[in-house]
């Protein structure tokens, strides 16, 4: 698994746990009997098991009401009303079943319930298919999660279920005290709460998400509005300062040209006065070209060889080549002279 999969699900498991905290605390700032209404907090029939047979209490509102022992086998008919509205659990004592904490890769969060089945006999003494069991989340550290595991054996669970059937009653969840609701297969189906109430409060539940999801949104919306209204208005001064820097910038160029300009002459001014210091009588320049770091000479002496070293002697000049052959004149008995001379950087 990348790196980039493991943060995308550490987002999902933050997402639905903020999504789970947010509908947790909507659901309990509403009333104690809006809660039983809806189905959300049921009354329940808790059968716990007794010395002879069953015990039952009622579950209201936080509180809690012992019902009377059966009579032979037909339970009181205060169960049967009860039964009819609460939810009917059986909870096991604590001592009828095993509690551990475990710890697993942060992988196995996605499918919690299958991984610990299949785990079983190693966290427990168990085998998966001896026993219900029920699991809790408690947190994740880094790339292992910490949870809660409980288990029962199956045959204790089944006996009482048993016991609870021959009474007439259909038991709708199994729970382990001080731990949590077991996954029993096959139980009857809880009563619903009020109908129109329970699609009251999802209607009510959804228009807040959507307000919550839409909000940013339609805000972010408005500022880029507002923002793109002071652009515009902004757009003439922009357009100026534009146009002022461009004349800036075209002003500073020409002066820099200008610069350039008479640092060369005067490069070439001194140069040339150099040359011409040093150059015998008897030689004539006919022409001077300063280009690209190099002095290009053209003109007549009687030996263009001796110009050579009396040109490189000077702190100017560098190197002297020949740009073309040198061509003697049998009349007059001068040369006719091409050269190259690199400009020493000062």
């Amino acid at each position: 698994m990348t790196a980039a999969e493991n943060d995308q699900r550490g987002m999902g498991y933050r997402l639905t746990g903020l999504l789970s905290w947010w509908i947790e605390t909507l659901v309990a700032g509403l009333p104690a009997w809006l809660r039983r209404c809806l189905g959300i907090e049921p009354d329940r029939l808790l059968l716990e098991p007794a010395a002879d047979g069953l015990a039952a209490r009622l579950a209201r509102a936080g509180r809690t009401q012992a019902l009377p022992a059966v009579a032979g086998d037909e339970p009181p008919s205060a169960w049967r009303e009860a039964a009819r509205q609460a939810l009917v659990t059986l909870r096991l004592p604590a001592a009828t079943g095993l509690l551990r904490p475990v710890e697993l890769p942060a992988a196995a969060a996605e499918n919690l319930g299958q991984v610990l089945r299949f785990e079983m006999d190693r966290l427990t003494p168990f085998q998966a298919s001896q026993v219900y069991f029920g699991h809790r989340l408690l947190g994740r550290e880094g790339d292992r999660l910490r949870a809660l595991l409980w288990a029962v054996p199956r045959a204790r669970v089944d006996a009482e279920l048993q016991a609870a059937s021959r009474a007439g009653l259909a038991v709708a969840a199994v729970e382990l005290a001080e731990a949590g609701p077991l996954t029993v297969p096959g139980l009857a189906r809880p009563p619903g709460g009020i109908g129109w109430l329970n699609g009251l409060l999802l209607a009510f539940l959804a228009a807040q998400l959507l307000a919550a999801l839409a909000v940013p949104f339609w805000q972010g919306r408005q500022r880029l509005t507002e923002l793109a209204g002071a652009a515009v208005q902004l757009r003439p001064a922009a357009e100026e300062a534009a146009a002022l820097l461009r004349e800036r910038e075209r002003l500073s160029g020409g002066g820099e040209r200008a610069f350039r300009g008479k640092a060369a002459a005067g490069s070439v001014a001194v140069l040339l006065e150099d040359l011409s210091n040093r150059l015998p009588d008897e030689a004539w320049l006919g022409q001077f070209n300063l280009v690209d770091g190099r002095v290009e000479l053209e003109g007549s002496t009687t030996s263009t060889a001796a110009l050579v070293p009396v040109i490189e002697a000077s702190p100017h000049f560098g190197k002297v080549s020949f740009r073309a052959p040198v061509v003697s004149d049998p009349v007059s008995r001068r040369e006719q002279f091409q050269l190259s001379v690199e400009v020493r950087r000062r």
